[in-house]
This record gives C-alpha cells, sequence and structure tokens, in this order.
C-alpha cells in the first residue's frame, strides 16, 4: 500500500535527517554519530556540546 505521496520525493538513498530539541538534540548527534542511515541532524537548544567534538559522521546543527 504504502504512501503515494511520498513517491519520488524523498531520497533515502542519500540518508535521512533527524530534527530535535532540548535533550533530543543530544540524541540526535548520538545517532548522527552511530546510524548510518542519517546523513545529518539538527539540534535546537540542545546540550549536546561534548558529542560534538567525537567524529560524527554526518554534519550537525547546533
Amino acid at each position: 500500500m504504502g504512501f503515494p505521496i511520498f513517491k519520488d520525493r524523498l531520497l533515502l538513498d542519500i540518508g535521512m535527517g533527524i530534527v530535535e530539541h532540548s535533550y533530543g538534540g543530544h540524541t540526535t548527534a548520538m545517532v548522527c554519530r552511530n546510524d548510518d542511515r542519517f546523513s545529518c541532524g539538527i539540534g535546537l537548544d540542545s546540550g549536546a556540546f561534548g558529542l560534538l567534538d567525537s567524529d560524527l559522521k554526518g554534519f550537525y546543527l547546533s
């Protein structure tokens, strides 16, 4: 069945992005570091500063 509205709109072969707020921003940084399915992340008002020095595999905006 699926969702035909998303057909040819999502480029999942290049990765997904993740956006979180507050403590979720810390989770976003961990996901960008540990999960190859995610190519970028945005942490809004996050406390992920210690993780930003680690080797993130994707782009991360804090």
